[in-house]
């Protein structure tokens, strides 16, 4: 009697690491038997996941041998770093006569390159004064894998404040190696003598998994320079020579600071009345320094005989804070002021009507100003006016400078606006005289009238501005 027909497998347990098919030995055995056996192969699993192939799949047997086919089993790999065993069921088939034989497919997925991988930051703690720029040293490790690794690097805070550049931003890890990366940080600054710390992390991605590294940056921030500096006026009371300009000197005191400050100068007074020229305008002052300018001052003269005292402020300012300096400018306009507009006003007025009657030019019988009539003039300078007989003889250039001086004189009830008027055009029109007569071709040079009505007008003209004064 014929030994039944068995199948085997071999190996027992198909082990693949990071495969997704595993090939094995089906092993048909007729060796007990008598006869010749054709067996149809087939498999399955449980799960029904797996997918077999054979060649053959249909084996002939010959009495007394046994017979090998290769089998190749596929099946969807694990997650990176587990393993999955699966248990498959192998079928033959001889006519009528079954046989089968069971096999364990263990599937094994190794972790990920990255798994192998760690990161820091070189230093932990980085520490910035007065910058928000900080370095950091990154050093990924490998030596522990066996594959290289391709890292993807980028940064992150929990505030979203900071600022990252990776260089390189694309990492190579070779296997069983190290490789670093510079990593710098920007993040904006505290308030001024102020410290924030700022926690991030440095993340390395390969694609689907990550490894961080942590680092921490203390910013702290000095105090504004401007804080040590101090400012003095030099008097703090300047009393004016003239009633309308003071001068101080400023000085800008560093004398305590650690660092060097530019500070702008300027001034200020509640009333808004006073001028203010600082020269230097702004100051260059290193630390244990002081500078100083010049400020000139001016405001408008009290009445005469008055005092006032005005309050005053020079500031210096670094664009952001300031600090200031009081002090006071002391206007005294003497009592004496008007009698000086008004004899320079009633002389010049004077001495423009006494020269009206001295003689004006050389070489001419009409030599003062009353003899320079219209006749005279229409036929000195050959024109006509067609003006009555009677009126014309009256009209003279001497009799519009004795109007003028008149007007001038009379200027003394105003602030001096009428005064100035009169004595410039009776400047104007003594000076257009003689300057026509000798455009004319008329030979003949100024006299003492003509120098006099000029010099009155001058002295008036000045009695008019200090009236004003």
């Amino acid at each position: 009697m014929d030994a039944p027909i068995s199948i085997r497998v071999e190996p027992g347990v198909i082990r693949v690491v990071d495969s997704d098919t595993g090939v094995f030995s089906a092993v048909i055995d007729n060796r007990g038997g008598s006869r010749w056996v054709r067996g149809g192969l087939s498999a399955s699993d449980p799960e029904r996941s797996l997918q077999f192939s054979f060649a053959p799949s249909v084996l002939d047997v010959p009495p007394g041998r046994q017979i090998w086919t290769q089998v190749r089993v596929r099946g969807a790999a694990p997650v990176p770093g587990t393993e999955l065993s699966r248990q498959l069921t192998l079928h033959g088939v001889d006519g009528k006569a079954e046989f089968s034989t069971t096999a364990t497919f263990l599937q094994i997925s190794s972790p990920p390159a990255i798994s192998q991988v760690t990161m820091k930051l070189d230093p932990a703690i980085v520490r910035l004064r007065d910058q928000g720029s900080g370095q950091f040293l990154l050093l990924a490790d490998n030596r522990d894998g066996a594959r290289p690794v391709r890292l993807e690097l980028w940064g992150q805070d929990p505030e979203r404040a900071i600022h990252f550049t990776c260089h390189p931003d694309i990492l190579e890890v070779p296997a069983g190696g190290a490789a670093t990366a510079q990593i710098r940080a920007i993040a904006p600054l505290p308030e001024p003598n102020q410290e924030i710390t700022r926690q991030l992390t440095i993340i390395g991605t390969d694609g689907i998994k990550t490894v961080e590294a942590t680092g921490t940056m203390i910013i702290t921030t000095s105090a504004p320079a401007i804080e040590a500096v101090s400012i003095r006026l030099d008097p703090t009371i300047a009393r004016s020579p003239d009633g309308r300009i003071g001068f101080f000197q400023a000085v800008v005191d560093n004398r305590s600071g650690h660092h060097q400050v530019r500070v702008f100068l300027g001034g200020d007074d509640p009333e808004n009345v006073i001028g203010f020229t600082i020269t230097p305008a702004v100051l260059d002052i290193g630390p244990g320094q002081l500078a100083t300018a010049q400020v000139r001052v001016a405001a408008p003269r009290p009445a005469a005989g008055q005092e006032i005292t005005r309050q005053l402020t020079v500031l210096a300012s670094d664009g952001y804070r300031e600090v200031s300096a009081a002090g006071s400018l002391v206007q005294e306009a003497p009592a004496r002021a008007p009698i000086g507009w008004l004899l320079f006003t009633l002389v010049g007025g004077l001495t423009m009507m006494i020269g009206v009657f001295l003689p004006w030019v050389s070489g001419r019988d009409q030599s003062d100003g009353l003899d320079w009539n219209l006749p005279q003039l229409e036929q000195t300078f050959n024109f006509r006016l067609n003006l009555m007989e009677q009126i014309a003889p009256l009209l003279s250039v001497g009799a519009v400078i004795a109007v003028l001086a008149l007007v001038a004189i009379l200027g003394l009830t105003g602030k001096g606006r009428l005064t100035r008027a009169a004595s410039l055009l009776g400047a104007v029109v003594i000076v257009g005289f003689v300057v026509a007569l000798a455009v004319s071709g008329v030979s003949a040079s100024p006299l003492i009238g003509a120098v006099a009505v000029l010099l009155g007008c001058v002295l008036g003209f000045i009695g008019g501005l200090l009236r004003r004064r």
